[in-house]
């Protein structure tokens, strides 16, 4: 009966595979761009406040940020870095409407970060943001709030970065820097973020993944943020629950069908288990997609790749 259960199973749900598009949805995304020269992959500035905040803040998933961060650190290398962001943000809109981010940016990370957040201004995208959190910002502009030490500090609020003086606008907006979701941390000593000096030396600008505060700063702003915020499946006993009503839906459309006794065994479709489509689908939620919450994993957001 197996061969034949999957051919009537795939018909049973033609109907809702034609009219919606079925991936798998979080609460939110932690969007990270990596700093100059880190390889492609988890940024080392990013790591622990990554994985402590998938794990208090139930529902989440990490998108690593695709672009160069180049030695050379040329506009051309940011712009690759800011066009991924948007990409994947827009893709995730589309594909799952209350879907939130957060954006994470390191060094040139931040860059490329900075400069998503001025084309994404005023639309459905920025509104889409639940957090920004910098490290080492090159463009940190002087007297923002939303600055701290890697203590959590004010100590290096009122320096400029590096680069700002070359292109102001790329730096952090009021509304961002005064909306309290905005953290920019610049470690004392950090030519980068705090622009030359004689108290800067310049090795301070590699410390943020080894920092335990740092690391602790980032995971409780990006937590608070959004622990809360449970638009999709956010347990595993509630993702069964899910599943449970999708199957009685798939027997009710089977019996439909002619098929007297269905299986649960017999409904794995020899690994097309990802094509079928979610309660939450069946129940006519927004989101449409197959809502894998609490688990945590990366890079399952299936944004029309």
């Amino acid at each position: 009966m197996g061969q034949g259960w999957s051919f009537i199973l795939m018909v049973g749900i033609s109907g809702l595979a034609a009219s919606a598009r079925f991936t798998f949805c979080h609460n939110y995304v932690l969007i990270s761009a990596r700093g100059t020269r880190e390889t492609a992959g988890p940024s080392l500035g990013f790591t622990d406040m990554i994985r402590l905040t998938l794990r208090q803040a139930p529902g989440g998933t990490e998108y690593d940020v695709r672009y160069p961060a180049a030695r050379d650190y040329t506009q051309v290398t940011t712009l690759i870095g800011t066009a991924d962001i948007r990409r994947r943000i827009r893709r995730g809109l589309a594909a799952c409407p209350k879907q939130r981010y957060a954006l994470l940016g390191y060094s040139q990370g931040a860059t490329a970060t900075l400069e998503a957040l001025r084309e994404m201004r005023g639309t459905p995208a920025e509104r889409s943001i639940s957090a920004v959190l910098l490290l080492g910002n090159p463009y940190q502009v002087p007297g923002q709030l939303s600055t701290v030490d890697e203590l959590g500090g004010d100590s290096t609020r009122n320096r400029t970065g590096a680069l700002l003086n070359l292109a102001p606008g790329i730096g952090l907006s009021k509304e961002w820097a005064s909306s309290g979701n905005a953290l920019n941390i610049c470690y004392r000593g950090d030519p980068i973020c705090s622009g030359p000096g004689p108290d800067t030396r310049g090795k301070e600008h590699i410390f943020y993944g080894f920092s335990f505060e740092v690391q602790r700063l980032g995971a409780a702003f990006l937590t608070e943020r959004l622990k809360g915020y449970r638009p999709y499946v956010s347990s595993r006993a509630e993702q069964a629950f899910e599943f449970a009503a999708l199957l009685a839906e798939l027997k009710r459309r089977a019996r439909e069908k002619g098929v007297v006794d269905v299986k649960p065994e017999e409904a794995s479709m020899s690994g097309q288990e990802e094509a079928l489509p979610s309660a939450g689908a069946v129940r006519g939620d927004e989101g449409g997609g197959t809502q894998m919450g609490g688990w945590g994993a990366r890079e399952m957001v299936a944004e029309g790749e």
